[in-house]
């Protein structure tokens, strides 16, 4: 029984360190303001010829579609002067791969924390507090090893595994988009990507140390509690 809790335990931290990942590139990503920032730090407005206006519009309307709120992606901007619809057909095809994986990714999410959950009230009527938040931070900690040893390895080479990301994740090449005709790698060139990834591991970063910092915090208030008992 012992040894099931164990596992059990450790797997929770693993599974929350999944949970809270998920929840950063979640954060990281939907949030207008940093897309603004980047546009007007890439000139994108005037590299496609919009008006800031109009590519504000474009966004929002491209988060909302991958949050799932809306169904359809296209808009009618003047573009050069001309009306035209933004994404074109093969940029819609892959967007819609897209909002499938943010999909996957909430629905991940969400199973992660009905199991932390059931877990958790499991943990609370069999398990010893101590054991329970040191198992957990081995899980989380094991989790966070591993992304760190994989950032380190994507950092000598983004673009490399920027792609091999898509090679991974999608099953068609409709993320080979050319700069000369799809709007979409224009407004989110390699570079947007490369920041955002570094949004992304800052917020991942911060919500790591709460957490660590909360579970390192109990097990000592739990050992100094002990320590005090049998003085």
């Amino acid at each position: 029984m012992k040894n099931a809790l164990k596992i059990m335990t450790i797997l929770m931290g693993l599974v929350l360190f999944v949970i809270v990942l998920l929840q950063s590139v979640e954060l990281a990503t939907f949030n207008e303001k940093f897309f603004k920032k980047e546009f007007a730090k890439l000139n994108v407005a005037q590299s496609i010829g919009i008006s800031e206006t109009d590519l504000e519009r474009v966004t929002k309307n491209l988060l909302d579609y991958m949050k799932g709120d809306i169904d359809d992606l296209n808009l009618e901007i003047d573009i050069n002067g001309q009306t035209r619809y933004f994404f074109s057909e093969r940029e819609i095809l892959h967007m819609i791969d897209v909002e499938e994986l943010f999909q996957n990714g909430y629905f991940i999410r969400n199973i992660g924390v009905i199991f932390l959950i059931i877990g958790l009230i499991i943990s609370v009527m069999k398990s010893d507090k101590n054991l329970f938040f040191k198992n957990i931070l081995i899980g989380y900690g094991l989790g966070f090893a591993i992304l760190v040893v994989s950032a380190l390895i994507i950092s000598t080479d983004f673009n490399k595994y920027f792609t091999i990301f898509h090679e991974i994740f999608f099953d068609n090449d409709l993320w080979i988009l050319d700069p000369s005709v799809d709007l979409l790698i224009n407004i989110v060139p390699l570079q947007f990507f490369i920041d955002i990834c570094i949004r992304l591991v800052t917020i991942f970063s911060i919500l790591s140390i709460l957490i660590i910092g909360f579970g390192t915090g109990n097990l000592l208030y739990i050992k100094n509690k002990s320590v005090l008992k049998f003085k």
